[in-house]
């Protein structure tokens, strides 16, 4: 849930996937009923906090900010300890899933109407 709480019927998914030899992580982003997706980022805060962006997922070189209802992939793509920004700069991807795994990054999606963030999901 985004904090502050919005309203919205828009949902969304992301799932990442580690390479073999622990330097990549792939992802997706899948939603349903955002409208004007601007922006998605995964943010370093437990939950019911906010945090700063470490990893920008979306808009990318391949998909670009849209305009209107997204239903389905809105973007997908790989992130390396190169892509880590803010409180992760120059740490490891190893970094990043330590606090995956207890509970401290979030992915979230930014819209004109809900420019702090529309939907959040905690990572896990």
């Amino acid at each position: 849930m985004e904090v502050p709480a919005v309203s919205t019927d828009a949902m969304g998914s992301a799932s990442f996937m580690l390479s073999d030899d622990m330097e990549s992580m792939s992802y997706s982003i899948y939603v349903d009923g955002i409208v004007d997706a601007q922006a998605s980022h995964i943010h370093w805060a437990a939950a019911g906090e906010n945090g700063p962006v470490v990893v920008n997922l979306f808009p990318t070189d391949q998909f670009s900010s849209v305009t209107g209802e997204t239903s389905g992939l809105l973007a997908e793509g790989t992130i390396t300890a190169a892509d880590l920004v803010d409180q992760l700069e120059g740490m490891t991807l190893n970094d990043l899933i330590a606090g995956i795994m207890d509970g401290t990054a979030y992915v979230n999606i930014h819209t004109p109407t809900n420019p702090a963030g529309e939907i959040r999901g905690q990572l896990k």
